[in-house]
């Protein structure tokens, strides 16, 4: 049995989106600046994607900006805000954000002066919402970054608390919503959140499209120049393919999200239920990751005396696909920053699970089983 528990990472895409593909390549090969009958057809393909997914996010079509990815969406998002915002000196930010974001921050503190302040975080990766209050009284006109939920433990932010502390203090409110869209109903107009980043390839899309939220209220200068599309924000001939299958994508995810919620809440129920029962006295769940939290994502730490490399790799030989945190970061040769914070540097191996629509009791039972024959061979600590 082949089991993929790395649905944070990305997932499987829909067969629906597949064969759609085929039509939009076939169909629509004209550039959408073209004002020719080709390019006019794919424009208005493009536009009718916009609606959409403005639609589905109680968005204006006008507030979409589609991108190459989360990560140019969050680019985008904070560097054109800060550059075009002279007033904002001043970033407030979590410790455990995603590296798409810590990055694009220190690249505004080393080359632009720009004042960074980091929230203190409890013991389950949540934000200090008094913090973020002191920070912003002192220091209005902020730009305060917050993912909606983390990419590795899955605790969600207080959103609602937050976004009444930036209203009260005139601040703005980036969000990583990469984790929760098509997962929850985020209501972009009531939310008061001024920008956010979503990917397609999170929610059973193909890789290669993303797009930025970014309120109608607020200006951004183009950081990515070139010719005048995606509202003179985002140059480059836009992905035709792309946006027109998230689109679709995410309008799947929207009319079965009631299910989904259900359906994968209770494989992480099951699954939790069975790590307890055969592992309790051996394992530690990072932030809460049993019962708070995303739906799909349980973070666990073994403890037991193997690195987190090797426990990896003896669950890929058994043909499960898991991981210790971003995708973004493997390669790299460092440890999660994230669960390096909130277990104050031990060394158990940590592993993220992660599911999806298409996941099964009997893959989570496997998983069980190979978990067992992998711990069975170490020292327990």
């Amino acid at each position: 049995m082949n089991v993929y528990f790395d649905n944070a990472a990305t997932t499987q895409t829909d067969d629906d989106v597949l064969e759609y593909s085929k039509s939009i390549i076939n169909m629509y090969y004209g550039n959408p600046s073209s004002i020719h009958l080709e390019g006019r057809k794919t424009k208005v393909l493009i536009e009718e994607s916009r609606n959409i997914i403005a639609k589905l996010l109680h968005a204006n079509p006008s507030e979409i900006i589609f991108t190459s990815s989360a990560t140019e969406a969050i680019n985008i998002g904070i560097l054109g805000f800060v550059l075009k915002n002279k007033e904002v000196q001043n970033v407030i930010v979590s410790p455990l954000e995603h590296y798409a974001v810590l990055n694009t921050i220190n690249f505004l503190k080393r080359y632009f002066n720009i004042n960074v302040d980091y929230l203190n975080i409890d013991t389950n990766g949540e934000p200090d919402v008094n913090h973020i209050e002191e920070l912003l009284s002192c220091k209005p006109k902020s730009l305060l970054c917050l993912m909606h939920a983390n990419n590795e433990t899955g605790s969600l932010i207080p959103l609602k608390d937050i976004t009444n502390v930036c209203l009260k203090n005139n601040a703005f409110l980036f969000c990583d919503t990469v984790q929760t869209i098509a997962k929850y109903d985020i209501d972009f107009q009531k939310s008061n959140i001024s920008m956010a980043a979503g990917s397609a390839h999170k929610f059973h899309g193909i890789k290669g499209i993303g797009f930025l939220f970014k309120s109608d209220n607020i200006l951004i200068e183009r950081i990515i120049n070139g010719g005048a599309q995606e509202r003179n924000i985002r140059s480059g001939t836009e992905n035709t393919l792309g946006i027109a299958t998230m689109a679709q994508t995410m309008q799947i995810a929207f009319d079965n999200l009631k299910h989904n919620q259900d359906y994968i809440a209770s494989l992480k129920r099951y699954f939790v239920s069975k790590l307890n029962e055969n592992f309790e006295h051996h394992i530690e769940f990072n932030a809460n990751s049993d019962n708070k939290g995303l739906y799909n994502i349980v973070n666990v730490s073994f403890k037991v005396s193997i690195n987190n490399e090797t426990f990896l790799e003896l669950l890929d030989i058994n043909n499960v696909a898991a991981s210790s945190g971003s995708a973004c970061s493997s390669g790299s040769n460092k440890k999660s920053h994230v669960i390096d914070i909130l277990r104050k540097g031990d060394n158990y191996p940590t592993v993220r699970f992660s599911f999806s629509k298409y996941n099964t009791v009997d893959e989570i039972d496997y998983v069980i089983e190979t978990l067992k024959k992998i711990i069975a061979k170490f020292p327990i600590t």
